[in-house]
């Protein structure tokens, strides 16, 4: 179950308590007010870009590093997967078990309007098949490289995302490189 930023705070909240007990699992793109709300409902992962984590951190001084933002949310049990969107360098994941970035493959961009809702499409789609949340991730970089590539009103499409996961880096885990290369 996903809820995107164009609900409101109400219908996020009328989401998580329909669908939470059910044994869903709330996957949640949307900032604000609407986000706050949610969280009493124990999504399973959010996504956020670095201000939104920012201000759901209420970090706003920039003292603390993404990662750093990203590992206190998940300790707060805010949700146990936290994604932090990092545009063109990919993604970063955190759970309690440790963090991992996913690096895009270098397309062209053409515009960058759709690229999130690719990722959370795609990822959302590769969960409920089963994939790790490793290649779950990937498939969502995958999906917003393909999206940053078409003009601002259309999304990712299924042949590119596909062509693009197969150049997408692989995760690298904290403590190694800061960043996957993609693969060749």
């Amino acid at each position: 179950m996903t809820s995107s930023s164009r609900g409101s705070a109400q219908s996020s909240t009328r989401t998580c308590n329909t669908w939470w007990p059910a044994g869903a699992k709330l996957i949640l793109d949307t900032h604000g007010e609407a986000l706050r709300e949610a969280l009493p409902g124990l999504p399973y992962l959010i996504r956020l870009n670095e201000i939104e984590a920012r201000q759901l951190a209420h970090e706003t001084e920039r003292d603390a590093t993404i990662a750093e933002l990203a590992a206190s949310l998940v300790g707060r049990h805010v949700a146990e997967v936290v994604v932090i969107g990092l545009g063109g360098q990919g993604s970063l994941v955190t759970t309690l078990e440790g963090q991992f970035s996913i690096a895009p493959p270098k397309v062209s961009v053409r515009s960058m309007v759709g690229a999130g809702d690719s990722y959370v499409a795609a990822l959302t789609l590769a969960l409920s098949r089963g994939w790790s949340l490793e290649s779950a991730n990937r498939y969502g970089v995958a999906a917003a490289a393909s999206a940053v590539t078409r003009e601002a009103t259309e999304l990712c499409d299924g042949l590119g995302t596909e062509e693009l996961f197969k150049l997408t880096g692989k995760p690298i885990y904290a403590g190694q490189d800061a960043l996957a290369a993609p693969a060749t």
